[in-house]
């Protein structure tokens, strides 16, 4: 062994650093892949039920989002905003609207929110066609609003007598009721 330190040149010098270098790594290796195999032996076991899972909610996310988007009166949005959208459409034209929020609380967290809505002018008159549409709207464009209670009166009374035949002319008072479990 003297004798191959006593002649080291160059070459063996490479030699030797090459072999206990290969050693150190050939250690370094074996540690690095019972790690690799733990792991891949753990993908194999946990992919496919993480894919099946990351699946089912996608596919829940997508048919929520569908329902949001179907969903004219949303949570970010206050029903008087909403209100106003569907009084401004073509066909109802209501003008300017009072609103007059109220709300029911019932056992196992229900609460019923409630808005009165009638014209803001004491004057003011509207055709049925033009009430009725404003009320088609509130329902078509929310799975959760309802229109239940509606109080329709002619307009215009004074010098009417009983045989003659009032104009299409109407003051409205509706509320609409949304229910949901109760915010906590």
């Amino acid at each position: 062994m003297a004798s191959f330190f006593k002649n080291m040149n160059l070459a063996r010098a490479i030699i030797l650093v090459a072999a206990l270098g290969s050693i150190a790594l050939y250690f370094l290796n074996r540690g690095d892949r019972e790690k690799l195999v733990f792991l891949q032996d753990s993908l194999t076991d946990s992919v496919p039920d993480t894919v099946e899972n990351i699946q089912k909610l996608s596919q829940q996310y997508s048919k929520l989002v569908n329902l949001q988007e179907s969903e004219g009166l949303k949570r970010t949005t206050t029903p008087e905003t909403y209100f106003d959208s569907k009084k401004d459409m073509d066909g109802a034209n209501l003008g300017f609207l009072d609103y007059t929020p109220s709300s029911s609380t019932y056992d196992r967290g229900i609460e019923d929110s409630k808005y009165r809505i009638k014209p803001s002018e004491k004057d003011a008159s509207y055709t049925r066609d033009q009430i009725a549409f404003f009320m088609w709207n509130l329902e078509a464009g929310s799975n959760r609003l309802k229109v239940t209670d509606i109080d329709i009166q002619l307009a215009n009374r004074k010098g009417l007598k009983d045989h003659d035949i009032p104009e299409d002319t109407w003051t409205f008072s509706i509320e609409t009721t949304t229910r949901q479990e109760k915010a906590e």
